[in-house]
């Protein structure tokens, strides 16, 4: 299975206090899907494994594998303007609003597999599928300054995680297989982050500080 994903995205925010963003998304996905059979009970008796055949007969004739590869990638326009307080600001003097503009690219890459497994002798379950993935995203925002002498000046920042979720999903049929249900446990820990920061400064008069991005919930 083979499938490509485009979409266009448009974005406005604020923060109700002095600066308010428009963003413009572009983005694209890109997956892969492989389904392989494994034979178990043929694999151990070519093997001349030392297993008991009794045991050998219970294990399932075909296993089925699902390999799936993802890949995305988004590329958004951000115009952001900012009118500074006046609390601080000399007297008879009203800043005028700044306008800033940046680039960010993301990439995100996504390797997982899963084994589909049908319970036969179960009344309420009719297949769990034990999964586990590896997903890595990096994002970068590009540096740029605001172009007036009471602006600010924006270093370059980056993000990087790689994480590997692990879980299960079960999976029943219900009326003449026309309702299905469907429940799934996860467990995603964060193996590897470098968390997002750039230098801030003043152009007027080269005053810096470190900005740090805000944690989102993962």
């Amino acid at each position: 299975l083979f499938s490509l994903a485009f979409c266009q995205l448009f974005d406005r925010d604020k923060d109700y206090m002095i600066s308010k963003n428009r963003t413009h998304v572009y983005a694209g996905s890109l997956f892969f899907e492989h389904f392989h059979m494994l034979h178990p009970q043929t694999y151990l008796t070519q093997a001349r494994a030392k297993i008991p055949s009794s045991f050998l007969s219970k294990l399932p004739e075909n296993v089925p594998v699902i390999f799936n590869i993802l890949f995305s990638y988004s590329h958004a326009e951000n115009d952001m303007k900012t009118r500074y307080t006046q609390r601080y600001a000399p007297k008879n003097i009203i800043y005028p609003e700044v306008k800033g503009s940046w680039a960010t690219n993301c990439f995100a890459g996504e390797i997982s597999g899963s084994l589909p497994i049908e319970l036969s002798d179960s009344y309420v379950l009719d297949k769990f599928v034990p999964f586990l993935k590896a997903q890595m995203i990096y994002g970068e925002q590009e540096s740029f300054q605001e172009p007036t002498s009471e602006g600010r000046a924006f270093e370059s920042s980056h993000l990087l995680n790689l994480s590997l979720p692990i879980g299960v999903k079960f999976e029943s049929v219900f009326g003449n297989d026309q309702d299905t249900f469907d429940l799934m446990l996860a467990y995603s820990p964060d193996v590897f982050r470098v968390n997002p920061h750039c230098t801030t400064s003043l152009v007027v008069t080269g005053a810096a500080w470190e900005t740090k991005a805000a944690p989102l919930a993962r």
